[in-house]
């Protein structure tokens, strides 16, 4: 095996990365029992939660069901006390209204742990996303409270 010397002119994002010989990608897996390894996401894209870390994608796919939702994406937004604290952005399809409340209740029936559960619910027409197509979360983050992504709404 063998592996890049690290970033050129980034000795900071090299030794981010560069790790005892190993190359940390940042992504987060499981291990499957026929020894198959599946990305389940990114380190940075974990929310945590009074010191409980945790995937919104899981969640974000129950929320994605709930009558009215169009698409759901979850993103920390930042707590002095808790550190952060969960968001739930909503692109609504226009089929039913779309409360907290409703999304809480989602959560509630099929079984998610509360720490999980958004505390604030914002509307979006469109979400920002990379040239790959993957949303980006910090953008979202950082919407909040001054209400500056393009289309938000409480």
């Amino acid at each position: 095996p063998s592996l890049f010397k690290g970033y050129l002119n980034n000795v900071a994002e090299s030794r981010a990365c560069l790790k005892d010989g190993w190359f940390d990608t940042g992504d987060t897996a499981v291990l499957r029992d026929d020894d198959g390894l599946v990305i389940t996401g990114r380190v940075k894209e974990l929310i945590n939660r009074g010191g409980i870390k945790f995937n919104p994608v899981d969640v974000e796919a129950l929320l994605d069901l709930v009558p009215g939702v169009g698409r759901c994406i979850l993103a920390p937004m930042p707590d002095p006390v808790l550190g952060e604290r969960t968001c739930a952005f909503v692109q609504r399809d226009g089929r039913a209204e779309v409360t907290l409340e409703a999304l809480l209740q989602a959560l509630d029936a099929a079984g998610v742990a509360k720490f999980k559960w958004p505390e604030r619910l914002e509307f979006v027409t469109e979400f920002p996303v990379t040239p790959t197509q993957k949303v980006r979360r910090a953008v979202l983050t950082s919407s909040l409270g001054a209400n500056r992504l393009k289309g938000v709404s409480s």
